[in-house]
Parts: C-alpha cells; sequence; structure tokens
C-alpha cells in the first residue's frame, strides 16, 4: 500500500512540475526582451539628453535669455521623458519578471519628480528674473548667472551646484526676492534627493542584474547611461 501511495503521488507531480518548466522558457525570453528593449530606449533617451545640453549651451551662446532658455529647456526635457515613458509603456509584459517590471515603473516615476522640479526651478529662476528687472538690482545679474549654473548642473546630475552661494546671496535682496530664491532652492534640493537615490539605484540594477541572471540562467547587460564628464565644471 505505501509503495501504491508513492507511485500516485509522484505520478500526480509529474505533470506539475512540467508546468513550471514550460513559463520558465517564456518568461526568460519574455524578460530578456524587455531588458533589451529598455537596453536600446535608453541608449536613444541618452543620445537626445546630450543633444539636448548641447542645444541648450549653444543658445545660452547666442545669447539667449533667462526668460528663454530655462522653460524651454525644462520644457523640452519634460516632453523627452514623456517620450521615452510612453515607449516603455508600449513594451509587451506578457511573462516578463514582476521585480523588472515593478522596478522599470518606479524608474518611470523617479523620471517624472526630475521633470517637475525642474520645471519648479526654471518657474522660480523665471520669477527672479523679472523681479530683477522690476528692482534694478544690482547684485542681479550675478545671482542670475549662478541660478543659470545652478540650473544646468541639476540636468548635468549635479543639482546643488551653486547651492551655497545662492543661499548666501540672499541675504542681499528684499523679501520677496529671499522667498523667490527659497522656493528655487527648495526645488533643487528635491532634485538633488532625486539624483542621490539613482546613485543608489545603480547599486540596486546591479543587485537586479544579478537577480535575473541567476534566475533564468543568462547574461543581462548593464543598463546605458548619460556620460557627464564632459559637464564637470
Amino acid at each position: 500500500m505505501t509503495g501504491l501511495w508513492s507511485l500516485i503521488l509522484t505520478s500526480c507531480q509529474t505533470p506539475q512540475s512540467t508546468s513550471q518548466e514550460s513559463p520558465s522558457v517564456a518568461q526568460r525570453r519574455a524578460t530578456l526582451d524587455y531588458w533589451n528593449g529598455l537596453y536600446e530606449l535608453n541608449l536613444q533617451l541618452n543620445q537626445h539628453a546630450s543633444e539636448l545640453g548641447a542645444s541648450v549651451e549653444k543658445e545660452g551662446q547666442n545669447g539667449s535669455t533667462l526668460a528663454e532658455l530655462l522653460p524651454k529647456l525644462a520644457n523640452d526635457f519634460g516632453a523627452l521623458d514623456d517620450a521615452y515613458a510612453k515607449s516603455v509603456m508600449q513594451m509587451t509584459v506578457m511573462n516578463v519578471d514582476e521585480r523588472l517590471v515593478k522596478e522599470t515603473a518606479d524608474d518611470l516615476r523617479s523620471g517624472n519628480e526630475v521633470v517637475k522640479h525642474l520645471n519648479g526651478m526654471a518657474e522660480a529662476a523665471v520669477a527672479y528674473a523679472n523681479w530683477n528687472q522690476r528692482k534694478s538690482n544690482p547684485d542681479g545679474t550675478k545671482i542670475l548667472s549662478d541660478i543659470v549654473y545652478s540650473f544646468l548642473g541639476g540636468l548635468a546630475g549635479r543639482p546643488l551646484a551653486g547651492y551655497d552661494k545662492l543661499n548666501a546671496e540672499k541675504a542681499s535682496v528684499d523679501a520677496e526676492g529671499q522667498q523667490i530664491l527659497g522656493a528655487y532652492l527648495v526645488q533643487a534640493q528635491a532634485l538633488n534627493g532625486i539624483i542621490e537615490q539613482e546613485r543608489a539605484d545603480d547599486i540596486k540594477e546591479l543587485e537586479l542584474r544579478a537577480y535575473l541572471a541567476k534566475k533564468y540562467g543568462v547574461e543581462f547587460k548593464p543598463m546605458p547611461h548619460v556620460d557627464t564628464s564632459n559637464n564637470s565644471k
């Protein structure tokens, strides 16, 4: 009787084992395809971001004003992020590893936050430019240059570039000017927090790659990242 019961249990377990192997093959293919698709989209995003940065630098050299430069930059960056998000959301997710999909969704939310804070920085900078024009503040041009530097530093992954100078210079303006600069610095600090988290996410990416490689028995290549080495000044 014991031998018969063992035979029945073994025969009942066989179909279950087969059903587990089949999804694993499908998941491996779907997950690897999804990862490679993200890789290509990130390559495109990085290329467009580099072109955007070069365009902004050229416009600044050609004499574009703060009120013209920063809103256009934030708008173009937002459009770039929106196009990237739409492309990601159109990708097939059937059989893709749940952890990969979840972390991809987290990255999209982070991108939305970056755009929000860049827009906030641009709005505050333009408000300060308008305030400076009304007040004819002699120190305004210097402070505005620090604001621009901080904004461009934010796009290059250095959102608090010029933060200490701006914070110190707040004392040289009136209450309205201080309020505007304060709003700008709040946005810059928030953006800095996101970028610091993205640095930690580089480690998360390594952990995710290791997890996927172990689970599916195939290598997942590192994602491309924007090279900011030329923007380190």
